[in-house]
This record gives structure tokens, sequence and C-alpha cells, in this order.
């Protein structure tokens, strides 16, 4: 089968970077220009294309590469040897062994500042300004760089703790408040101020209603309330169901409230961390004054919390 001039050209464009096998013909090959030379008519062309896994692996073969790191001791530092810097490590040892399969070489340079922050001088502003390759340490996935830097596979897990100062309120003094919030403190003392005056109330309105009942003091109401929230006795004895009803509410009322309050204040005496006020990465960016690593992955988040914050306000 002959093959068009037509064919001939749209296949030697495509297997231009591949060898041609098999060419049955003393002309010069194909894929070579001969001034004035008629393309024959009996070639054959056979092109293997490389498939995707041996692209990649041939991509970096002869390349070199400009690799930055930072002193981060057992991970990846830098040891020199007669005026050439070396790189040491975990880092590195992963390093060598891809530099063995792919084929490429590649030269160390240093930032001028170890810090993680989009600044002048760090890795992440030399490889934003492609004045480096890749970089040849653990760096932690940093947010809102995804789509600037690409990140390689992640090799590891570091667990951040935070050292603050003991907070001022402890088990002791305001700490007996702490078992509830400020508005269920306002809650009870309404509680306890306003449902002697509305049994007393309910009362009269029920001896209005129904004739001469059984009606007891204000005094005696109010006392009763605040001798069920000390948990004491009372010598009212209700005989009429609305009055039972009330003070049986009351009673059950209380029980739970003291059981609550018992269990939570309990707790907080034998546990600190009902004091502790920072739970999240914002709680430690707007909470005073705070320490940590210039540069390093807890100040970058924090930071970029600020930021975001002042964005949304």
């Amino acid at each position: 089968m002959t093959s068009s001039p037509l064919i001939e050209m749209f296949l030697m464009t495509m297997c231009t970077n591949y060898p041609v096998l098999n060419v049955t013909t003393t002309e010069p090959p194909p894929w070579q220009w001969v001034p004035e030379r008629k393309t024959p008519k009996d070639v054959k062309f056979f092109c293997k294309l490389k498939q995707v896994p041996q692209l990649r692996k041939e991509l970096l073969r002869g390349k070199k590469l400009r690799v930055i790191t930072i002193d981060h001791w057992p991970v990846s530092w830098i040891q020199d040897v007669n005026g050439t810097m070396i790189g040491r490590g975990i880092a590195f040892e992963i390093l060598n062994t891809l530099q063995e399969k792919f084929g490429f070489t590649y030269e160390i340079r240093l930032p001028s500042s170890m810090s993680l922050l989009d600044e002048k001088g760090t890795i992440t502003d030399m490889l934003k300004n492609r004045q480096a390759d890749m970089v040849a340490a653990f760096v932690p996935n940093l947010p809102d760089l995804e789509n600037v830097l690409e990140w390689g596979a992640e090799l590891c897990q570091y667990e951040y703790v935070i050292l603050t100062r003991r907070p001022s309120e402890s088990a002791t003094g305001s700490g007996l408040l702490a078992p509830f919030a400020r508005e269920v403190w306002f809650f009870i003392l309404a509680a306890v101020i306003f449902t002697g005056p509305v049994i007393w109330v309910i009362m009269k309105i029920r001896a209005w209603m129904c004739g001469p009942s059984q009606v007891f003091s204000l005094a005696d109401c109010v006392w009763f309330v605040y001798g069920a929230l000390m948990k004491q006795g009372s010598t009212l004895s209700p005989i009429h169901d609305s009055t039972r009803v009330l003070f049986a509410g009351w009673w059950i009322f209380i029980m739970i409230l003291t059981a609550f309050y018992t269990a939570n204040l309990t707790a907080f005496l034998t546990l600190s961390k009902f004091t502790l006020s920072i739970h999240t990465v914002d709680d430690i960016a707007w909470y005073g004054k705070w320490m940590a690593e210039k540069g390093a992955a807890v100040e970058y988040s924090v930071q970029v919390k600020k930021i975001h914050r002042s964005n949304w306000c």
C-alpha cells in the first residue's frame, strides 16, 4: 500500500522526535531535508510513541535543578565540604534517591530568610519569582498558596503545643460562679424573686373565684421559695391542687438546678480546661500577647487569620 505525500508529511511531523524503523528504501531518511528531493512512493513509516510513564521518567534527565532548603535538623541542613554545599538530612536522602531514578543534577541555594511568610528572600518568594525550582525540606502545607505553589506528597504530621500563662480565673473566687453562664444566673435570680409573689397571687385569685380557700401570706410564700433553694423543709401544707402543683414544680426545678450546679462545680474544681479560653488559631491571634518561632507555621497561620478577619470586617 502506497502513501500519498500529504499523509507522509503528517507522519513526519508526528514522529520527528522518534526513530523510524524498517525503512525499505535507499533514499535519504524522510526526516532529513534534501533539496529538490521527491518523496518516494514505497516508503513505510512506523512510529513508536512513548508512553506517559516513560515521558515522566525522562522529563528531568540531564537537567540541573535549583534547590533551596532550610536549616531544620535532622530533616535538612547544609554541610560545607571544601567550599561546596552538601545537603544532609532526610529530605536530601529522598532527593538523592530521586536523582538516581530520574537522572538530574542539582545545585543548592540558600534563602536570605528562613521565614515561611511571603516576604522578600524567603523560600516562598524565591519559588514564586522562579529563582528556584523546588524546596528540599519538610515544609508544612500553608493555606492560600495552593494556586501559586505545588505541594508534594504528605510525608509526616507535626503536632504544635501552645504554652500559655494560666488565667487569673481559677477554682477560687469568681470560679464559684463558673458552672453557669451569666445569663443563667440572672434567670435564677429572677425566678427566686418572682416565684413567691406569683404563688401568693395565684392563691388569691383562686380564693376570689372559688370562694373561701387556703391562702398563705406573702412572707410565707417568699420564705418557702428561699427555703427550697437552700434545700430546707417547710411547714406549709397546701390542700388545693393548683397550690400543690406550684409547690411541686418549684421543688423539682430546685432539685435539677442544684444537681447541675454541684456536678459542674466539682468538674470545675478538679479540671482546669474549663478556664482556658484558647481553642482555635483565631483565639491565639486575638488573645493578647503570645510568642512563637519567627516565620514558622504558627506565625504564618495567625497572620493569615488576621488578614482574613480584617477583610471580613
